[in-house]
């Protein structure tokens, strides 16, 4: 029956060093995330930092598991935050700023009510038009939605009044919108400063895409190259999170020595 819980109990006290490194990566993967989803204002990284592991259980509960997209989770989450959701809405009547809508916003978008949370993030924009964290989220659902014409004109905003945005989530973002517009001259430009600035891997392999198709093979083959062995270098949950690219540049790679 394999080990019960006396045993497993016992199995975590002889290993307490490993359990520590888990413990500690699991509260960093929650501040992560929460520093690239909510941004650094939010209330929640005090609860991070202040409460530690307990802090970092409260945030998967309250916004990392909701978004798991899981119809009975979804069903769940609207059920048990409707404290949270019934707070924002006060906010938004009673003090009706731009960074309420926001927060609404957020959270409706976590709840799978994508036409609500629309609709909060253009009021935050009607009142601060370059609002980035307001274009941010309305972009995000113009991506849901494949409507890239779109989101193409909000992310050049962004990165017109925030280039770094969210360290870099914007210029990648503008780079996909690009190459999926199949403005090609657009796209490479954008792609190459992505990758000078921020090295994200799907930048060097839409790079890479773009260079294939234009006959540039050993330029192409150049950028795989370098994205396989800067990757070498990153931490271990970059290098988890870029697998599926390394993976399709390996593929790429493979069929480029055969050209």
């Amino acid at each position: 029956m394999g080990l019960g819980l006396s045993s497993l109990f016992q199995a975590l006290y002889a290993a307490p060093v490993v359990l520590q490194v888990l413990m500690f990566g699991f509260w960093f993967g929650m501040m992560y995330h929460c520093l690239k989803r909510e941004g650094g204002r939010s209330s929640w990284i005090y609860i991070l930092i202040f409460l530690n592991l307990a802090g970092a259980a409260l945030y998967f509960l309250v916004k990392v598991l909701p978004t798991i997209d899981i119809p009975q989770i979804a069903y769940f989450s609207r059920w048990t935050r409707q404290a949270e959701l019934r707070q924002a809405e006060a906010e938004v009547r009673n003090i009706g700023k731009a960074y309420q809508y926001i927060k609404l916003g957020r959270l409706l978008y976590d709840l799978k009510m994508p036409d609500k949370a629309a609709g909060a993030f253009a009021t935050a924009l009607d009142k601060e038009p370059n609002n980035a964290e307001a274009l941010w989220g309305a972009t995000v659902l113009d991506l849901d939605n494949k409507q890239f014409a779109a989101a193409r004109e909000k992310l050049s905003l962004i990165l017109e009044v925030e280039p770094d945005f969210r360290r870099g989530d914007a210029s990648l973002a503008y780079g996909k919108v690009l190459f999926e517009l199949e403005d090609w001259p657009a796209a490479r430009q954008q792609l190459e400063r992505d990758i000078k600035r921020w090295g994200n891997a799907e930048s060097y392999l839409l790079l890479a895409r773009i260079l294939e198709q234009e006959g540039a093979y050993d330029r192409a083959k150049s950028h795989l190259e370098t994205m396989l062995a800067r990757s070498q270098g990153t931490y271990e949950f970059q290098y988890k999170r870029n697998r599926p690219y390394l993976r399709q540049a390996e593929r790429m790679l493979n069929r480029l020595a055969r050209t």
